[in-house]
């Protein structure tokens, strides 16, 4: 199977096209939910996640886990019509408003790959 030489960019003149996209992007680490949480985060949705992540850590005394976004994009997925939905269910239930700008370069990587 051809490599390609950098993320973003296809092959050319093999077949299959491969390319290789990093989410959230090249610029930094993280995985699927930090970018989903991007899409749906607003200030006030931060303040209140930090507030309940203190609550819980000092009422419980728990450990707090290292991927915050998980944590935060599950309590967003919890408060939903259908509340604790799979992220693909989710998805096509319109939870994440795929028009958002963090979206731009998945579009743009999808669309590459279609045409």
């Amino acid at each position: 199977m051809p490599c390609p030489n950098a993320p973003f960019l296809p092959t050319a003149g093999e077949k299959p096209v491969v390319s290789v996209l990093i989410v959230p992007d090249e610029s930094k680490s993280g995985c699927l939910e930090d970018l989903l949480w991007d899409a749906v985060k607003t200030d006030s949705w931060s303040r209140c996640m930090k507030q309940f992540l203190q609550c819980l850590k000092k009422c419980q005394q728990i450990e707090l886990p290292s991927n915050l976004a998980k944590v935060w994009l599950h309590a967003f997925l919890a408060v939903q019509k259908e509340p604790g939905k799979p992220i693909g269910q989710a998805t096509k239930a319109k939870y994440f408003p795929l028009d958002a700008p963090v979206f731009a370069r998945l579009r743009q990587f999808l669309e590459q790959l279609a045409s």
